[in-house]
């Protein structure tokens, strides 16, 4: 790749197991491009491999599909096994949840689709592609590197920088169009480098489900099994609340009452309920709760695209670079951000804080919050003395809480730095 003479070539080149033949392909990135096939085998191979590394092409590491006889999952829907591992019992027959489930998967292929330009697909099975082959967690962990450094560099501003996007998108091929020169203006105001790391987020996490999935499936057909190979692919399991029953009334109240109605996503309304089932999670929020008390039950808001990530592994706290998880300002540092707001939340999952569209048929967590002390600034640049100082009887602040009309802000804010103080316990979904 050389982005001043705008050449974004690849050539791939293959020998055949028996060492005899060997196959050529090579164009633009992204398109079928030509091919040829000769019996020239080993010396062939590496002279073919030799010349075109002499011309600056770089090597990239990629996999190769799995086989049929290695991969029930390569040949299963991605949403047949989210359905078996996120469900038990009755809830696997609920359309609801299986709806759900799909509109998950479909959102992360979509996103990662998005971000790429096309350029890297997820397929039914969960496999994530790109014109040269399937993507590994090793290119994905090179790739945030080489994006992390440039990131250091203030962005793409000489030589030396120019080289490492080109490496990066060598591993993470984008649209970029057929212009020369576009390195410097590959990042602006719609691609940032939060974007970035949020595509490679959702490589990765794709990438790892679709491995985890293929292990569990190995052990027999998918339509023999009964649930409990795929058990460990997600924290949580889901089931439907009844729509307009108690618990859906309850939190439709609870929604309506702590909405603002000046913000964007007042307008839309509670659709459907899933409870989130975490035992184990329970019992250590329980555990803590117990010991550090103030409970409380705040929102908290994310976009449908980080969703698959939160059932396989929890909420999480970012850390302040390198995170896909969409951010506005992170104002009081770093932590879990939740709010007694439901539409500042819910402003999150719709959208109007990041760029990007807006989503109206979007998702927020209801969560279970054990507060315990808290640190309340009076102004917005005292937070951090919410980890340099202690209470008044001499133990470290559990969280901060931000009164709105205080520290420079309109809406409650709460954060926690332990994703133990939450147990989430709803995913509610809205729609205009």
């Amino acid at each position: 790749m050389d982005s001043q003479a705008n050449n974004n070539k690849f050539y791939e080149v293959k020998l055949s197991s028996d060492g005899i033949t060997v196959t050529k392909r090579w164009g633009r990135v992204g398109a079928d491009g030509q091919m040829s096939i000769e019996k020239t085998g080993r010396l062939g191979f590496d002279n073919a491999v030799y010349a075109k590394e002499r011309k600056g092409y770089k090597k990239v590491a990629i996999a190769a599909p799995p086989t049929a006889t290695t991969s029930v999952a390569a040949n299963t829907q991605i949403t047949t096994i989210a359905k078996t591992a996120l469900t038990k019992g009755k809830a696997r027959t609920d359309t609801r949840v299986a709806d759900l489930i799909e509109r998950i998967c479909r959102v992360n292929a979509h996103d990662i689709a998005t971000l790429s330009g096309g350029k890297i697909t997820v397929d039914t099975s969960g496999q994530v592609k790109t014109p040269l082959g399937l993507i590994t967690n090793y290119s994905i962990s090179e790739a945030r590197g080489l994006l992390t450094q440039i990131e250091q560099a203030g962005g793409v501003k000489d030589t030396s920088s120019t080289r490492l996007l080109e490496d990066y998108l060598t591993l993470v091929p984008q649209n970029i169009g057929r212009n020369a020169g576009w390195a410097s203006t590959f990042f602006n105001r719609d691609n940032t480098f939060q974007k970035q790391h949020e595509l490679l987020d959702s490589l990765r996490d794709s990438v790892q489900f679709f491995n985890t999935q293929l292990a569990a499936a190995t052990t027999a057909a998918i339509d023999d099994v009964d649930g409990n190979e795929y058990d460990n692919l997600f924290k949580y399991k889901v089931r439907a609340v009844a729509d307009g029953g108690a618990v859906f009334k309850r939190i439709e109240e609870r929604y309506a009452k702590t909405k603002n109605g000046m913000h964007t996503s007042a307008k839309l309304n509670l659709k459907h309920v899933f409870e989130l089932v975490d035992p184990v999670g329970a019992a250590t929020y329980k555990r803590i709760a117990a010991e550090i008390r103030n409970e409380q039950q705040m929102w908290h808001g994310t976009r449908a695209a980080n969703l698959l990530s939160i059932l396989q592994k929890g909420l999480f706290v970012p850390p302040r670079s390198g995170s896909g998880i969409q951010i506005a300002g992170r104002m009081f540092g770093d932590g879990l951000y939740l709010s007694l707001d439901s539409t500042k939340s819910l402003n999150y999952s719709n959208g109007y804080w990041t760029s990007g569209g807006r989503d109206n048929n979007c998702f927020m967590l209801l969560n279970d919050v054990a507060m315990g002390s808290e640190y309340r600034p009076s102004h917005y640049s005292d937070w951090p003395k919410a980890h340099s100082t202690v209470n008044k009887f001499g133990k470290p602040w559990n969280s901060i809480n931000v009164k709105p009309g205080t520290a420079g802000v309109r809406n409650h804010e709460a954060i926690v730095f332990d994703t133990n103080q939450v147990r989430v316990r709803y995913l509610c979904e809205f729609d205009a």
